[in-house]
């Protein structure tokens, strides 16, 4: 190596309308380790279609990059899944459609399942949520039951806290529905959407109604103690300032009924 760069590994003679060409552009010259993992992943993926007498082609990767996903060796490696998911992710924007339909369901599954192993961390769940993106993009909108699991596993993720994973989730869903434009996928892909948008908007609402609710109990039971502030005002009467509400009660008050009118 030079430089602390590890030597690119060696690829397979491809034809492959210039996807193995755009991986090593992006990632055949960083150092970065994880560039690096994804490199080797692709060598010894396509070595291995090479060693089936397989001409290496998107498709070809793409099936043995979900073969080895499907592996528990791979999932339990974080590295390596990244790599393969990465793979995965510029192999699933040149297989053909039909390909995908016919493989949806097992395929859906995988990486629904690798997902929710790896939800914790954040790089895994953008490179898998790309991927789920792109295989509903393709999806069979005939046959809506096989697709809605999934794309739900893929909606879940638009309420992520973390801002990168939500907005890679956002980026899939508009996705998938501009894939299914004039389908009769669009339906209920739109009604699953909407569902959640009346949820989440719902939610905040709520929460300032009663908290509008809260504050105007607050307010009329205790703050505004009208015996008590006249009995003290007879008290200190020789005062002229005494005569005067104490400033705390009146805007308390105020600040409550402000907050009550805003909910409404």
């Amino acid at each position: 190596s030079c430089g602390g760069r590890s030597a690119m590994p060696r690829l397979p003679a491809v034809d492959d309308g210039g996807l193995v060409a755009e991986i090593t552009s992006k990632h055949g010259h960083s150092a970065q380790p994880e560039s690096q993992q994804v490199m080797a992943v692709l060598s010894a993926t396509a070595d291995v279609v090479a060693a089936e007498g397989l001409a290496v082609t998107p498709t070809s990767l793409f099936a043995a990059a979900m073969s080895a996903l499907e592996r528990p060796e791979t999932q339990a490696t974080h590295q390596v899944c990244l790599a393969v998911c990465t793979l995965l992710g510029f192999t699933l924007e040149r297989v053909p459609n039909a390909t995908l339909r016919l493989k949806f369901v097992g395929c859906a599954g995988v990486l629904v399942g690798v997902l929710d192993r790896h939800r914790g961390n954040a790089q895994m769940c953008r490179a898998l949520l790309g991927c789920l993106a792109q295989l509903l993009s393709a999806m069979d909108t005939t046959h809506w039951p096989s697709a809605a699991p999934p794309f739900a596993a893929l909606l879940a993720f638009v309420l992520d806290a973390r801002p990168k994973v939500r907005r890679r989730a956002h980026a899939g869903v508009v996705e998938v529905l501009a894939a299914l434009q004039s389908t009769p996928a669009l339906l209920p892909a739109s009604e699953a959407v909407s569902k959640l948008a009346s949820r989440v908007l719902a939610e905040p609402e709520a929460a300032a109604r009663a908290a509008a609710t809260r504050a105007w109990t607050r307010a009329s039971t205790s703050a505004w103690s009208w015996p008590s502030w006249l009995s003290a005002s007879r008290h200190h009467s020789s005062r002229r300032s005494s005569a005067l509400p104490p400033p705390s009660i009146p805007c308390r008050l105020i600040n409550s009924l402000k907050q009550f009118s805003a909910c409404w």
